[in-house]
């Protein structure tokens, strides 16, 4: 189906569902994660940034990431992303955004979308990854 096994599912360490690891089509690391009860924050309600609004995956293979996040995953496209190079996924209130190539990086997640109160433009992290503020709220 497009994946790689790296662990089979198990107990999670909070005791509060189970998880596995596995490598998308492109070799990124997800965790996906069952929890076995509500395990969401408050909102923030203060600051400029209210929440993240996607993480950013390298896909060269963007198809097969497409096929994988999409069919495999049951993660709903997002139609505001028309760009070639990138496809966006939702589920709940988590989204992916994948692209075929991503700036240079010092961390694998180097191109976090955080939700702000207000248009900002993109700038950068202590380590040097890009991050962008979408203005959605």
């Amino acid at each position: 189906m497009g994946y790689a096994e790296i662990s089979s599912p198990r107990v999670a360490g909070s005791r509060q569902g189970r998880l596995a690891f596995l490598a998308d089509p492109n070799g990124v690391r997800i965790e996906p994660l069952q929890r076995s009860e509500k395990f969401r924050i408050a909102p923030i309600t203060s600051g400029p940034v209210r929440r993240l609004s996607y993480v950013a995956l390298a896909a060269p293979d963007l198809d097969a990431a497409v096929e994988f996040y999409g069919t495999h995953l049951g993660m709903q496209p997002d139609p505001s992303d028309d760009s070639p190079d990138t496809a966006s996924f939702r589920l709940g209130n988590d989204s992916v955004k994948l692209r075929k190539s991503l700036p240079p990086a010092t961390t694998p997640i180097n191109h976090p979308g955080l939700a702000a109160t207000d248009p900002r433009p993109d700038t950068q992290d202590p380590d040097g990854n890009r991050l962008t503020y979408r203005h959605d709220l």
